[in-house]
């Protein structure tokens, strides 16, 4: 059970670390560019029944023109928009009766003859709450406003590229703005953000942000980042700690070293033992010199 953790916080690193080499490549020409460009849109979600793809791309397109994001089919410097609509039904807590909630997310993904300097993929999400059976055009306009602004916004941050700038995106409400800070933090080498990310680690409640935290610190490898991981795994469950385990391991150092060897003989429970020891030695493995 450990390996297949140790699998997951693994692949959580390296998407951050791809991820981040795209934001590094991509920072200079952000800078010279003002605007987006966009090459193609469509729809990637299967077809909603009563609305044909034209239904959803025209309104898209038609918002993107509004923001002065450039349409160039000739380009090959531009991003390709794709569209997913889905429809998801909530109860609205205030009238104890079920509403429709469509959500519109726009992923601008840059065209495969740009991926070696492009700004790296970026997405944005809209929602609204309808009483017909479908969302209008001006509906799904509205949506694409609001996933367009999550993308301007990370456009902005990327452009700005300043520990403040980053910090400031930290307490955004938005997931996709959070994580682009993340992804930004790694690429730019934002150490002094190490305390800061580490204490916003402890408040966090969505698990997925917090190993996406956690993957941020395990790629700076900053030793500030042990005490604070130590910490939290005295709150969580197991299988999370099993997570944060690997994750010191991987930070390393004495401090970890000592934690990792306290809990492999002396923690209650014999798979989060096991998950300590084998974290140990890979780490005990990693320190030996290379004949």
């Amino acid at each position: 059970m450990s390996n297949l953790f140790f699998v997951k916080i693994k692949n959580t690193c390296l998407g951050f670390f791809i991820s981040c080499l795209f934001i590094g490549a991509g920072f200079l020409s952000c800078q010279k560019k003002d605007s987006l460009v966009v090459n193609t849109v469509y729809p990637v979600s299967v077809s909603v029944p009563g609305m044909s793809d034209e239904d959803l791309i025209v309104p898209v397109k038609h918002r993107l023109e509004k923001n002065h994001i450039v349409m160039s089919e000739q380009s090959q410097h531009a991003y390709v928009v794709k569209i997913d609509l889905q429809q998801k039904t909530d109860i609205a807590p205030s009238l104890k009766t079920a509403h429709d909630t469509w959500q519109l997310t726009l992923l601008f993904v840059p065209m495969k003859q740009w991926t070696q300097s492009a700004l790296p993929q970026m997405q944005g999400v809209g929602f609204i709450n309808v009483l017909e059976a479908l969302p209008s055009a001006a509906q799904i306009e509205q949506m694409a406003q609001m996933a367009i602004d999550e993308i301007q916004q990370q456009v902005r941050l990327l452009k700005k590229a300043s520990e403040k700038a980053v910090q400031q995106a930290l307490h955004d409400p938005s997931p996709r703005i959070k994580e682009f800070a993340l992804r930004l933090i790694v690429a730019k080498h934002f150490y002094n953000l190490v305390p800061l990310l580490c204490t916003q680690l402890n408040q966090e409640e969505d698990v997925s942000m917090m190993l996406k935290m956690i993957g941020v610190l395990v790629q700076l490898k900053d030793k500030r980042a042990v005490t604070p991981l130590i910490e939290l795994a005295q709150k969580k469950d197991p299988i999370f700690v099993t997570q944060l385990i690997f994750a010191i391991a991987s930070i390393g150092g004495t401090e970890a070293e000592a934690y990792l060897d306290t809990v492999s003989h002396g923690h209650p429970n014999e798979d989060i033992q096991r998950s300590a020891h084998q974290a140990l030695q890979e780490l005990l493995h990693k320190k030996q010199p290379i004949n």
